[in-house]
């Protein structure tokens, strides 16, 4: 074993066990917490174990948003962790059928259940509508969950705050409300550093290892993005299945409330627009589990637990291997991890089917080329171009370093149809090879293959247009051979 990869596998297992270490003391001081001050352990699960939980994929979105400047990586990266999190959610309440009691869930957890059916169907309106529903550069479905997330804390905070007195556990009565606190705040300090930390590790492994290009690898990877909510879910629920079923529905709506915080900072335009539409995959997906996780709650038979909880492990599953299919068709242009949780792992969305060039910057796959190109041109089309799509001093900067478009565009010189407008694109995004009448000739098709082999292009387009004057020129000097063209235009006629 090379030292390197030693040194992958030591910081493996030490993140491991801090977060095993912390993610057991946060739970264990948020039950302290909730017994002090006579709160439900579902309202604790929400309020102070879903947003540690949601961290990780917070300040990956944020990453991918600021500096990556993909906010379909982002948007792909919560969605996707709201299907981990239900099926952590899964396993939990297979443990419930199993074994334990349906009477120990004393909340009915509904209004959670409820607003994050009612978050994740926006979302998925907005990923269908994409930039037909924006205000300015946000979306307009962003609006709507900016606004939903509050109101979901407020009647649930009416609906579960509250339990009934009784006599507080004995281990806990030595232990001081700020005691608690001060241990609450340094394991989720914990948790936050070890969470962000591993999940790069894991994908560095997968790397290392080779099993980044199987379906074991994707397994392996999953299971280091989903460890700290695991971790602390498990933790909770050996405390109190309220909290532990409390900190994952309430996960779900937290991370969904980070979309409009995105959509606010990603100054290009609405964040909607800018995703792909088979991130509905993992909507639908989410809003099916959660439905029969709820109706699971409702109707609290045990044999109906099981088979539910064992349907909800299956859609996960399914999911995992359909998006690990889609990296697989994708291969020549994968990103360097695959599974449904990856889109946990650097911020990276299988969907966007993305690598990391030498540069350091992102490759992008032929179709998610072709998917901004035409949502560049709808922007152009229906007049909702870009503020700023990336001309000012702040994007000129970074490219006297270098150049790192992501298609090849091969159209006419025709003054009417640049492409940069065409496709709402700023510099750098575009490699434009232009010539009248979109002719080929050794010098443009030794451009072509530059931009091809020696920067991150990985599409080639031939862009036509009507109203072409060179082809207009061809077809007169076809009618009327007596017209005299310069050498170089006859060259061009000649050539069409």
């Amino acid at each position: 074993m090379s030292n390197s990869l030693f040194l992958l596998w030591l910081q493996f297992f030490i993140c491991s066990i801090f977060i095993f270490i912390a993610g057991t003391r946060l739970s264990l001081n948020a039950d302290i917490i909730a017994e002090k001050m006579g709160l439900s352990k579902s309202w604790i699960g929400i309020l102070l174990l879903a947003p540690i939980t949601s961290g990780p994929e917070a300040f990956n979105g944020l990453s991918a948003v600021l500096w990556v400047k993909a906010p379909d990586i982002a948007i792909g990266g919560i969605l996707g962790s709201c299907v981990c999190n239900l099926f952590i959610l899964a396993l939990l309440g297979l443990t419930i059928g199993l074994g334990l009691s349906l009477v120990q869930i004393k909340n009915n957890h509904f209004l959670s259940i409820s607003f994050g059916i009612l978050m994740l169907a926006v979302a998925g309106v907005n990923i269908l509508l994409g930039q037909h529903l924006a205000f300015g550069w946000i979306s307009g479905g962003s609006l709507i969950l900016f606004f939903l997330y509050p109101l979901a804390m407020f009647f649930i905070y009416k609906a579960e705050r509250l339990i009934e007195q009784k006599e507080l556990n004995e281990n806990y009565r030595d232990i001081s409300l700020s005691h608690a606190f001060k241990n609450f705040a340094l394991n989720a300090f914990i948790i936050l550093i070890a969470a962000t930390w591993l999940p790069k590790v894991g994908n560095d492994l997968a790397v290392a290892t080779s099993l980044g290009q199987t379906f074991v690898g994707s397994i392996f990877i999953a299971i280091s993005t989903s460890l700290p909510e695991a971790v602390v879910s498990f933790s909770a629920f050996k405390l109190s299945i309220d909290m532990a079923i409390g900190n994952i529905l309430g996960s779900n709506i937290t991370d969904l409330f980070f979309l409009p915080i995105y959509d606010v900072i990603f100054l290009k335009g609405p964040i909607f627009a800018f995703s792909h539409q088979n991130q509905l995959l993992n909507v639908i997906s989410a809003i099916i589990m959660t439905a029969i996780f709820g109706l699971m709650l409702k109707f609290q038979k045990p044999l109906l637990v099981i088979l539910g909880n064992l349907t909800m492990i299956l859609i996960y599953f399914l999911n995992l291997s359909i998006l690990y299919y889609l990296r697989q068709l994708l291969k020549g242009f994968t990103i360097g991890t695959a599974g449904l949780m990856l889109s946990r792992v650097e911020g990276l969305n299988v969907f966007a089917s993305e690598e990391h060039h030498g540069s350091g910057h992102i490759l992008v796959s032929p179709d998610e080329a072709i998917a901004r190109l035409k949502e560049g041109n709808a922007r152009y089309v229906s007049m909702k171009r870009l503020s700023d799509p990336g001309v000012g001093p702040e994007a000129r900067k970074p490219l006297t370093k270098g150049q790192w478009p992501y298609a090849t565009i091969l159209s006419c010189s025709d003054s009417r149809v640049p492409p940069e407008l065409i496709f709402d694109e700023g510099l750098g995004k575009l490699f434009i090879v232009r010539v009248a009448g979109n002719i080929i000739n050794p010098a443009l098709l030794g451009s072509i293959e530059y931009a091809s082999l020696h920067s991150t292009s990985r599409l080639i387009m031939v862009m036509g247009h009507e109203s072409c004057g060179a082809v207009g020129a061809a077809v007169h000097a076809f009618e009327h051979p007596e017209t005299k063209e310069t050498p170089g235009i006859e060259d061009i006629i000649i050539s069409l």
